[in-house]
């Protein structure tokens, strides 16, 4: 049960999807959280009624945007958890986001709190939003730190593979990516074939499963469900920027980037193979965690990965309401809130944050 005097956490996700990220709520605190999945505008004010914080882990869906301005305008703190790490063709280049109107991930914030996995995240999306009065704290995300897929089952040590070689899930997002990525992937299947060593292939597209498994026929397709079991077979890992890479090094794997196009990167894993890349030497390099090269994969997790507890963040607050951060609206989040609303029901812009003013009676802190 929450404590006496404590109010509630407000999370827009399902229980499941939030402790998959932050870890599991202890039995004592359960009674201080509440899980809403919101659909569509419609909302009261006494959904909100007793909130110290409220969470959201989707930036770019209008309907959990509408959530959060609607408990600023109410006085109530608000915190954007950032999942996982950030890869530039992904913020700045995936269709299904400018689909939705957003040409920059965070670009802006919303909130008046920022989670991010790590120091450097944190610093990127502060750059991005300069002198918005947004605080930064970072947090262990638990599905990359753990070595599990959220459900606390730990990898073991059961190595029987050289390599993994695999994607992030959305691998590119045009043709001309997926022609790079292809040659890239190709090139590295050759190489890995030639020198006879034993890889594990998981791949989600089809079509780049077919031309890998074209020039590594001896490789073995991956078909367990989870990332984590998979990684627990294999010595090394190649792959796209994602979190799986991220998750390999904090297992102390040799780690490689794929690199397929020319963007910048976020964090540096030990190894990158594809342009110009004497690949023999390479994969031999990999195989044998070259100790300079896992020292660099050591500061990228000290730079992009915390340690800090978000569930007790998030309690500490419920119990001390009075010292959450809250900003004062600016004309960034103004312009935002309007785009917000205009993707949801499709009015006019001119006039609704207005609208929403009125029945959304700011406090004190806004304006």
């Amino acid at each position: 049960m929450a404590g006496r005097g404590s109010r509630r956490i407000l999370v827009l996700a399902s229980r499941s999807s939030f402790e998959r990220f932050v870890g599991p709520i202890p039995n004592s605190l359960l009674g201080s959280f509440r899980f809403v999945k919101p659909s569509g505008i419609g909302i009261s004010p006494c959904s909100l009624a007793g909130c110290a914080l409220v969470i959201s882990k989707s930036y770019p869906r209008p309907e959990l945007n509408r959530w959060i301005f609607a408990a600023r305008r109410l006085g109530i703190s608000t915190m954007l958890l950032i999942d996982g790490p950030l890869e530039w063709a992904n913020v700045y280049e995936n269709p299904t986001l400018a689909a939705r109107g957003v040409t920059g991930l965070f670009e802006p914030v919303a909130h008046d709190i920022v989670a991010a996995i790590g120091d450097a995240q944190a610093a990127w999306v502060e750059f991005r939003n300069r002198g918005r009065q947004i605080e930064f704290m970072t947090y262990k995300n638990h599905r990359i730190s753990t070595g599990s897929d959220g459900d606390g089952t730990s990898t073991a040590e059961l190595v029987s593979f050289d390599f993994l070689l695999t994607t992030a899930k959305t691998p590119y997002f045009d043709d001309r990516e997926k022609a790079d990525l292809v040659a890239a992937l190709e090139a590295c299947a050759r190489a890995l074939e030639a020198g006879g060593y034993k890889t594990l292939v998981r791949l989600f597209d089809p079509m780049l499963l077919e031309r890998v498994v074209a020039e590594h026929p001896t490789g073995q397709i991956d078909e367990s469900v989870k990332f984590s079991d998979a990684l627990a077979l294999c010595r090394c890992v190649i792959g796209t920027p994602s979190s799986v890479l991220l998750e390999a090094m904090a297992l102390n794997r040799p780690t490689a980037m794929l690199m397929f196009r020319d963007a910048p990167l976020f964090y540096q894993s030990g190894w990158l193979l594809g342009r110009h890349t004497s690949w023999e030497e390479g994969l031999e390099s990999m195989c044998r965690g070259d100790p300079a090269r896992m020292a660099i994969q050591q500061q990228t997790l000290e730079d992009n990965l915390s340690e800090n507890d978000l569930i007790a963040y998030c309690a500490n607050m419920a119990l001390s309401p009075e010292k959450a951060p809250r900003r004062p609206f600016d004309t960034i989040d103004l312009d935002f809130e309007n785009r917000v609303l205009h993707r949801l029901v499709g009015w006019p812009e001119k006039g609704l944050v207005s609208l929403v003013r009125r029945f959304f009676r700011p406090t004190s802190k806004s304006k």
